[in-house]
């Protein structure tokens, strides 16, 4: 470890966060020892932990929360995006995607995988050899950099501590993850 080093933690689960109730009351219990609140908490998950119900967005997350008695903002939907959180205990979900601009002291992306896996189909899609950004790449080269980018906001929300949930460890993204955490364990911690 380099204790010269300021910073937090980098917690990397192999499972999606959700699987992990005694790591979020510790962490919850971390940040109020800290002086934060669950507003200062940043869930983001991907498109497709979003569900409808109604004319209403929810996420699969903020369910869970809500099960479990918590206060949740849930701006997965967009009449909910349209105004802030109002109290310091609701606990903050967005999507991925949604997330530029802001930041948390501690910041959850979950499922991160799989946002990776629908940015870098995405990407695919959209290829064109006669686009001047593709022109050097193959279309497999040009959705992987196109998809990592997207995570690169992501991963740039934390202030603190950065918790990665993810939801196939045999996926592209994941693999990357765990190599770069198995080879860096004085920095990221895996949880499985």
């Amino acid at each position: 470890p380099n204790q010269e080093a300021a910073g937090g933690r980098v917690i990397l689960l192999k499972r999606p966060y959700a699987d992990f109730p005694d790591l979020r009351r510790d962490l919850s219990s971390r940040a109020k020892d800290e002086g934060n609140s669950p507003v200062d908490f940043l869930h983001c998950v991907s498109p497709d932990n979003v569900k409808s119900e109604g004319n209403k967005q929810i996420s699969d997350l903020g369910t869970l929360f809500e099960a479990e008695g918590l206060e949740v903002w849930d701006g997965v939907d967009e009449m909910t995006r349209q105004d802030y959180p109002r109290s310091v205990d609701s606990h903050r979900i967005v999507q991925h995607q949604s997330c530029r601009g802001l930041e948390g002291w501690f910041v959850v992306l979950d499922g991160l995988d799989r946002f990776w896996s629908l940015k870098a189909a995405e990407a695919s899609r959209e290829y064109s050899a006669d686009d001047a950004s593709a022109k050097m790449m193959s279309r497999q080269d040009y959705a992987y950099s196109r998809a990592w980018d997207w995570v690169m906001i992501a991963l740039t929300r934390p202030i603190d501590t950065l918790i990665i949930g993810l939801h196939d460890s045999q996926s592209h993204a994941a693999k990357l993850l765990l190599s770069l955490g198995n080879s860096r364990p004085d920095v990221i911690e895996i949880v499985d």
